[in-house]
């Protein structure tokens, strides 16, 4: 009696499944490896060949690339939830900043494989065409950016001359630069003088007060008017 083939939807679910063990181990060799990683690192870990590898990615590029997009999501999705208890305009920008340090801190290869590979390894920012960025990158950076823009125009001290959403690309621009920083530093063995907090805490005390200030003084002019 002949075997049936499997379903296609059980194959796909297969397919699915092996992909995503492959990114898992990408990310664990990624770990210990860093930018000398091969895809017979990954192979070993999950006893395939590497032409098993390849059937899934075509190329070492493509694998990077897809596992870079997982974590574009998943720092989204910790961005959100960061800023979701915030009360102020303040505090959304504090928290969204810390919640961004411990983030990259927690896997600064991941970090490199997000915001610096393309920058520096010959043909990466080639893998993923314009029109797939568009439709994978955008999207999650604009959930991510537009949450901390919520809770900043929710502020009724937020100064309306401002551009919340500008201003949220802005901050999230600044906690990339803290995680460059330290990833730069961890290369070289150095440290900043202070804990990087200290610079989070003071850049949004600033950022804070300045949305503060601004209030007050937009309710001032408000009272003064005949």
């Amino acid at each position: 009696m002949k075997t049936r083939p499997p379903k296609p939807d059980a194959r796909a679910a297969r397919g699915a499944e092996t992909r995503d063990r492959i990114l898992g181990a990408t990310r664990a060799e990624l770990g210990k490896h860093g930018q000398d990683l091969t895809l017979d690192h990954v192979a070993a870990r999950l006893a395939l060949t590497k032409q098993a590898v390849l059937y899934h990615f075509p190329s070492k590029d493509r694998l990077l690339v897809e596992l870079a997009l997982r974590g574009v999501a998943e720092e989204a999705d910790a961005m959100v939830a960061a800023v979701a208890p915030a009360r102020s305009a303040a505090d959304a920008i504090h928290r969204f900043l810390s919640a961004s340090l411990a983030f990259h801190l927690a896997d600064l290869e991941r970090f490199r494989l997000i915001y610096v590979r393309a920058q520096v390894v010959a043909g990466a920012k080639d893998t993923l065409p314009s029109a797939e960025r568009k439709a994978r990158v955008y999207p999650v950076t604009a959930r991510m950016n537009g949450a901390l823009e919520a809770k900043l125009v929710l502020d009724a001290t937020f100064p309306r001359h401002l551009d919340a959403r500008t201003l949220a690309v802005a901050v999230h621009l600044a906690a990339i630069g803290f995680a460059t920083m330290a990833g730069e530093l961890e290369g070289v063995k150095d440290a900043m003088k202070l804990p990087f907090q200290r610079y989070v805490d003071e850049l949004s005390t600033a950022i804070g007060g300045g949305i503060g200030n601004a209030g007050a003084e937009r309710r001032r002019r408000a009272r003064s008017r005949p």
